[in-house]
């Protein structure tokens, strides 16, 4: 059956009887590999461009032989026109910090790191902040792993995510060949997990409502919901989180001025 337009309520969703630092607490209590078959179940796949995944690239870096692993959330939006991190780093970090801790969780990482985007350095005072009491929160859950801020370079390609390895450890923002892949040499030439925000504010989300709820949403090849930049020539701009799945046409009929000749 043909989807049709539909607004979801999953990122911005605010639960006052249950805190992202209590879905930590309540998802470690949970061994790692069933984290990640639930994450493998609910079919999310990342939402930063290449669709990989979510569940897969944990379980990979799970896999790794290494004392040292590392959680990196790429937060350096760079294109033209999007703004959803944005917006998702103002009104729910901790959404962000519980999926990067449940990452840590799971793969074996003591460290995480969110690498914002240089312009985006005025969200910083209130993130810090944010990242200072979480990282308090989980010490008194005695969850050894902590997150820092890293601040980008500004440059375009650090989007990228083994150029922002490079820029994280001081060198010129260039891309690397692969393989290796970031789950066996990423950040330090360690294993390390990077996601976007949007897909770790879904992970801290299906690991507190589960995996079926999620995968009730969207088509078989594209699980879920996503949020969308709308900008430009439109009467109604601003972020909206839809079901996958939908009609260009309802799309184009719901935010376009009325006056649409083409889509390219």
């Amino acid at each position: 059956m043909e989807k049709t337009l539909k607004k979801v309520d999953i990122i911005f969703e605010i639960d006052d009887k249950q805190s992202p630092l209590s879905i930590l607490e309540k998802t470690i209590k949970r061994s790692p590999d069933e984290i990640i078959l639930d994450l493998i179940d609910s079919g999310l796949k990342g939402r930063g461009g290449a669709g990989f995944p979510t569940g897969l690239k944990w379980k990979f870096a799970r896999n790794e032989d290494s004392e040292t692993k590392y959680i990196i959330c790429n937060a350096d939006e760079g294109e033209p026109g999007t703004f959803k991190d944005r917006e998702i780093i103002d009104r729910v970090p901790d959404k962000i910090l519980t999926g990067m801790a449940i990452c840590g969780y799971v793969v074996g990482a003591k460290e995480g790191f969110i690498y914002l985007r240089g312009e985006y350095n005025f969200l910083l005072k209130n993130l810090q902040k944010r990242v200072d009491d979480y990282n308090l929160g989980m010490k008194k859950l005695n969850f050894d792993f902590t997150i820092a801020i890293k601040s980008g370079s500004g440059a375009y390609v650090c989007g990228e995510e083994s150029a922002l390895f490079e820029s994280m450890e001081g060198k010129r923002g260039e891309p690397r060949n692969k393989p290796p892949y970031p789950t066996v040499a990423g950040y330090n030439s360690k294993p390390t997990v990077i996601n976007n925000v949007e897909t770790l504010v879904y992970t801290s989300m299906i690991c507190r409502m589960g995996p079926e709820q999620f995968k009730a949403l969207g088509t078989s090849d594209s699980r879920g919901s996503k949020v969308f930049s709308v900008s430009g020539d439109t009467p109604i701009s601003g972020i909206y989180e839809l079901e996958l799945g939908m009609p260009l046409n309802d799309f184009v009929n719901e935010f376009g001025d009325g006056d649409t000749k083409a889509v390219q």
